[in-house]
């Protein structure tokens, strides 16, 4: 007998700054932010904190990002399996509620 398996790859590392992106490129900006080195997190005042999300361009300044969000994932399954701080595998195999 086989069972279906359900599994999701969740990567953030880009996704907030995308999200931040597309809204500001929505709303008439010219520059988009996935085209420079840019950053989203941290306290603008003190320049200190955690690095949500960055930029592609930002790779070369070793910025690391902060994006943790499993315990969020883990509302959804009892299974999240972390791969980094900001990735994760999720199964969602025994789940009949999607």
């Amino acid at each position: 007998m086989r069972t279906e398996q359900t599994f999701f790859h969740i990567d953030v590392n880009s996704a907030y700054l995308a999200w931040e992106a597309l809204e500001r490129l929505a709303e008439g900006e010219t520059l988009d932010l996935r085209t420079i080195p840019a950053i989203v997190g941290g306290d603008e005042a003190s320049r200190k904190g955690i690095v949500l999300s960055k930029s592609l361009p930002c790779k070369p300044y070793g910025i690391n990002t902060g994006a943790a969000m499993i315990t969020y994932l883990q509302q959804f399954s009892d299974r999240v399996q972390q791969y980094s701080i900001d990735e994760a595998f999720v199964d969602y195999t025994h789940k009949t509620d999607f």
